[in-house]
C-alpha cells in the first residue's frame, strides 16, 4: 500500500514537472507503442521526453539490462530521465554515470503527506538530446489516446472514491444511532 502510495507521489511530481517546468501539452502515464514503452511521456510539439520511475536502486540496475535503455535512433522521445526519491539520488547518479551519458537524473522529495513543496522535483543531471526530430502526427495521435485513457481511468478512480467515502459516511451514520454520543466521549476518555 505505502509503496503504491509512493508510486503515485513520483508519477504526480513527474506529471506537474512535464506540465508546468517543460511546458508540455501533451503528457501520459504508461505509454507503450511499437518501440517505446514508457512510464510518463511528455511533449510541448517541438521535444519529447521519456520518464522512467525507479522505486530502488536493484529496479534502477534491471533497466540498464534492457535493450530499450540502449541508443535507438527511433525512440520517440528526444530526451530521458530517471526519475527516483531523493533518498537514492546519489546512489543513482553514481550508477548512471557509469552507462549511456545521454540519460538525465531526476529526484523526487516526499514526505508522509506527499510533496515537500510546489514542485519537488530536483534536476541532478540535465539529459543529453538523443535526437532532433519533432513528435509525427501518428506518435502524437497515439499520445492523445493514452492521454484520453489516462482522463477516463481518472474518472473512473473519482467514482470509486466518491462511492466508498459515501458508503463510509452512511456507515457512521449508522455507528452512530447505535452507540449514543455519550458513550462515545466517555470512551475518548
Amino acid at each position: 500500500m505505502l509503496r503504491d502510495l509512493e508510486l503515485s507521489f513520483l508519477e504526480t511530481a513527474a506529471l506537474v514537472w512535464l506540465r508546468y517546468r517543460k511546458r508540455c501539452a501533451y503528457i501520459c502515464t504508461e505509454y507503450v507503442d511499437g518501440r517505446t514503452r514508457a512510464d510518463i511521456i511528455g511533449s510541448d510539439g517541438a521535444r519529447t521526453y521519456e520518464i522512467e520511475i525507479k522505486r530502488s536502486i536493484q529496479d534502477f540496475n534491471n533497466d540498464f539490462k534492457k535493450s530499450k535503455h540502449r541508443r535507438i535512433e527511433s525512440l520517440l522521445a528526444n530526451r530521458q530521465y530517471f526519475l527516483v526519491p531523493f533518498a537514492l539520488e546519489r546512489k543513482a547518479l553514481e550508477l548512471l554515470s557509469t552507462q549511456d551519458e545521454s540519460f538525465g537524473l531526476l529526484s523526487c522529495e516526499l514526505t508522509e503527506m506527499g510533496f515537500e513543496r510546489e514542485f519537488p522535483i530536483r534536476c541532478v543531471k540535465p539529459a543529453k538530446p538523443i535526437h532532433s526530430r519533432k513528435i509525427t502526427p501518428i506518435q502524437l495521435h497515439g499520445l492523445v489516446m493514452r492521454m484520453a485513457s489516462d482522463v477516463i481511468s481518472t474518472h473512473m478512480r473519482l467514482g470509486a472514491v466518491k462511492t466508498c467515502d459515501r458508503h463510509l459516511r452512511e456507515l457512521a451514520k449508522l455507528y452512530e444511532k447505535k452507540i449514543p454520543k455519550q458513550e462515545l466521549v466517555l470512551d475518548a476518555e
